[in-house]
């Protein structure tokens, strides 16, 4: 039988119900769920066959046993991780998230279809982080971020600079995205693995939304292939038709999203482990329901 760990905060692990998914009986016994508690040491919990995990609350509360964690993930090669851990320390930091993001996006071919507002990093010197905006041909609006996306509360603030004057109001290490006021709406992708569920605020059915469908899979499945990431929500902002063609900008990647509105949570997310252990894949996900 494949032993697999859940380590995620209490409020999170609470929130999606993960304790019914852990005691809910599987028809053919092949895999066992547990959850990793961080008052214990990462190795008085194993053996795990594979690890599913956001743990990267821990930069926020506590640093050290944050590093604990890297050095068991490191000491644990043959341990698998949903996601890899390279993979999300890419996306912690935002600058080389927006790269990884363009980056997929061209080698897909779908840079005609799929825009990424310009972007640049800034360090909070005035003359260097001109050159930087000059050099991205970034024009304003412009949202300043945090260059990292999780650590303290501090990385949640953003700014909204109209001119390059405002640089100067930029203290540390920061990414500077365009924001241009697209006459769209905001579209969200829960992916796991390669099932993919929309949402929008704009209407409450996603059928009634005149939107290429085909086009949201191709970028979704670039982003997957080439960030290395299973567990993520992409937020798109569909664009108004020019020319009779539907166009994307992609703002935002976030990892292991808050999954309650997507149908059959755990029925996808027990077949993404199941294919990455090589087991059989559930074929109903009526067993999460009695």
């Amino acid at each position: 039988m494949k032993r697999v760990g859940i380590f995620v905060e209490d409020r999170k692990f609470n929130d999606l119900g993960f304790k019914t998914f852990i005691e809910t009986k599987r028809p053919d016994d092949v895999v066992q769920f547990v959850q990793i508690v961080e008052s214990k040491p990462f190795d008085s919990q194993d053996p795990f066959d594979l690890i599913i995990h956001k743990s990267f609350h821990l930069l926020e509360k506590n640093k050290d046993k944050y590093a604990q964690f890297q050095n068991y993930v490191q000491s644990n090669p043959s341990t698998k991780f949903i996601d890899q851990m390279d993979a999300v320390n890419l996306i912690l930091n935002r600058y080389e998230q927006f790269r990884g993001i363009a980056n997929a996006i061209q080698s897909a071919g779908l840079i005609d279809d799929v825009i990424i507002p310009s972007f640049c990093q800034c360090t909070g010197n005035f003359d260097s982080d001109i050159q930087a905006l000059h050099e991205a041909k970034l024009k304003f609006p412009a949202i300043c971020k945090p260059l990292n996306s999780h650590g303290n509360a501090d990385v949640h603030k953003m700014m909204l600079l109209f001119k390059e004057a405002d640089l100067k109001l930029i203290r540390s290490d920061s990414v500077l995205q365009s924001f241009e006021n697209h006459d769209g709406f905001l579209l969200k992708a829960y992916v796991i693995g390669d099932f993919l569920h929309l949402v929008s605020q704009s209407v409450p059915n996603i059928n009634d939304l005149d939107v290429d469908k085909e086009l949201i899979k191709r970028a979704v499945d670039a982003l997957r292939t080439h960030l290395g990431l299973d567990l993520i929500n992409i937020d798109f902002v569909v664009l108004s038709k020019a020319d009779h063609k539907q166009r994307l900008a992609i703002i935002d990647v976030n990892i292991f999203p808050n999954y309650k509105c997507v149908p059959d949570f755990f029925f996808h997310l027990e077949n993404l482990v199941r294919e990455k252990l090589n087991l059989p894949k559930l074929t109903s996900p009526e067993i999460f329901k009695q």
